[in-house]
């Protein structure tokens, strides 16, 4: 009898300067999506704990995802969940099967592949692709891509890419 348990919840954070962006996934599903203009300063560090401890607190995540940026990865251990540390070649290679695919295709996977994301976004109307004129909106998109990323990881990589990023 298959299990009717939903999937675990899951906190995935991106910085693009100046945007730190996190979101919150169940299984495929986004729940929330987060973008806060952090400059680097002394208060930045504590903003993002901030914003962390946050959605830690409403969502209680199992793990914490992302990228190989000391200052993020400090902030998502110190909430004293696991955090996986995932850079978006990686994630693009788990999503996509190649790590040299543009930020372009990635944004065009998501969008068609999730149709809900596109609230996110502008989407331009002749080529289907997201709008590069708008970084605060494609920022949230790399979030989505690292905990989506992580999640394929977990359920079994079925490309050999995936097990060994």
């Amino acid at each position: 009898m298959p299990s009717t348990n939903p999937p675990p919840v899951v906190l995935a954070a991106y910085y693009w300067s100046p945007y730190l962006t996190l979101a919150v996934l169940c299984g495929e599903r986004v729940i929330e999506t987060v973008c806060r203009r952090v400059t680097r300063n002394n208060r930045a560090q504590a903003a993002t704990e901030r914003c962390f401890r946050v959605l830690v607190n409403d969502y209680a995540p199992i793990r914490i995802v992302v990228p190989p940026i000391p200052a993020l990865d400090d902030a998502a251990r110190r909430t004293g969940l696991p955090t996986v540390m995932m850079s978006l070649p990686a994630a693009k290679a788990c999503l996509m099967g190649s790590r040299l695919t543009t930020n372009r295709d990635l944004y065009r996977f998501l969008v068609a592949r999730f149709p809900e994301l596109r609230c996110l976004v502008t989407v331009l109307v002749g080529s289907g692709d997201v709008a590069a004129t708008e970084p605060w909106r494609t920022a949230q998109l790399l979030p989505i891509a690292l905990g989506l990323a992580v999640q394929t990881l977990a359920t079994g990589p079925t490309d050999e890419t995936c097990a060994h990023s």
